[in-house]
């Protein structure tokens, strides 16, 4: 049993939070090189708006499942390596705090997308990834006619080439994802 005495009573606690918060902040900001923290180089807000434009374009246009494949996550990661580099490159000590915040998130979208290109690799590990895709074909009212059928005829054509391309590229599944993906299914 754990005893608390006078010393250490918890009313006192978010008094010594709010000191032990305050401490690694000072410590933080006094450390030489804080301020390096922010891109100094040439860019300016303009040139992040159409960064930022241009990422998720070409997020969204690398987003087809059929196309997906360690060559094609390798040749990616080439081309996000491009767009960080360019934001690296941002002004960022000269903006203010809301236009920083901006180059913030644009960095945190980058970041994510190359931890889903190294790391996650869905393609690779999640059975899920391909099962979600041939799943959405369930949710369709039959009798489909016009453009709704025009749909499903394609997404039943593409199921059977995503099945061979899930057949090549699963290689490392965890048990986990492996048991979710067969749920799923049934």
């Amino acid at each position: 049993m754990i005893r608390i005495t006078n010393a250490f009573r918890p009313a006192q606690t978010p008094n010594l939070a709010r000191i032990a918060l305050l401490g690694s902040l000072l410590l933080v900001l006094s450390t030489p090189g804080h301020g390096a923290m922010a891109p100094a180089g040439s860019g300016d807000y303009d040139s992040l708006v159409a960064l930022t434009q241009e990422f998720f374009a070409w997020k969204k246009e690398g987003d087809d499942p059929l196309q997906r494949s360690a060559e094609q996550a390798s040749a990616r990661l080439g081309e996000l390596g491009g767009l960080q580099s360019r934001l690296r490159d941002m002004n960022v000590r000269a903006w203010d705090r809301s236009k920083q915040a901006d180059y913030l998130a644009l960095r945190g979208a980058m970041d994510q997308h190359e931890f889903l290109l190294r790391v996650s690799r869905p393609w690779e590990r999640d059975p899920g990834y391909y099962v979600d895709r041939m799943q959405r074909l369930t949710f369709v009212d039959l009798p489909a006619q016009g453009e709704t059928l025009e749909r499903l005829r394609k997404g039943l054509s593409s199921t059977v080439a995503l099945v061979e391309i899930a057949k090549r590229n699963l290689r490392d599944v965890p048990t986990d994802f492996a048991a979710l993906a067969i749920h799923n299914l049934t």
